[in-house]
């Protein structure tokens, strides 16, 4: 279990680290990620439940939940909090993260 504890913790700081390249070494190859969102949410307090699947001393799965219309409500303001609940918001938060998260890869 502590080889896991200190994965998580290594994870967590190089994302604190905006290290992507030290995330992704805590990966399996074969890892799956699921989140609401990929966006920097630069200090918007987010609770998120965090669940993950160890195998060979990395993870295999990860998992984040958080509320995304109470997400929405404080990262888009008035528009999260009139139309936040909708798919249309969502769809376009995911597709706009996944491509936030692309440029910051290739730069």
């Amino acid at each position: 279990m502590a080889s896991n504890q200190q994965l998580i913790y290594t994870f967590y700081q190089s994302f604190k680290n905006k290290d992507y390249k030290a995330m992704q070494n805590c990966y399996a190859d074969e890892a799956v990620f699921n989140d609401e969102v990929f966006v920097n949410l630069n200090a918007v307090v987010n609770r998120i439940k965090a669940n993950f699947i160890f195998a060979n001393g990395k993870i295999v799965r990860h998992t984040d939940n958080f509320n995304f219309y109470n997400w929405a409500c404080q990262a888009l303001g008035i528009t999260g909090i009139l139309l936040g609940w909708t798919s249309l918001v969502k769809n376009k938060v995911r597709k706009e993260g996944m491509k936030n998260l692309m440029d910051y890869i290739r730069a």
